[in-house]
């Protein structure tokens, strides 16, 4: 995500600086420019999902969440 932001970037150093901050991991560079969030919004999804889905939908989407995202 950051190389669609961080334009002309000649390290993975620079990647991590944001207006002259060096973050010590790419996710909290990611959090500053507000390219993703905390994890609530997993929480929220599956809070969601209880309500309306059955077992086995429940199921699928924590599968969906964990194989395609960076749950924590």
């Amino acid at each position: 995500m950051l190389l669609t932001i961080a334009c002309g970037a000649k390290s993975f150093y620079h990647l991590r600086t944001i207006d002259d901050i060096k973050y010590a991991t790419f996710r909290e560079a990611c959090m500053t420019l507000g390219l993703v969030t905390n994890n609530s919004e997993w929480n929220d999804t599956l809070f969601e999902a209880s309500t309306w889905a059955t077992e086995a939908q429940l199921q699928s989407v924590l599968c969906s969440l964990l194989m395609y995202n960076e749950v924590g």
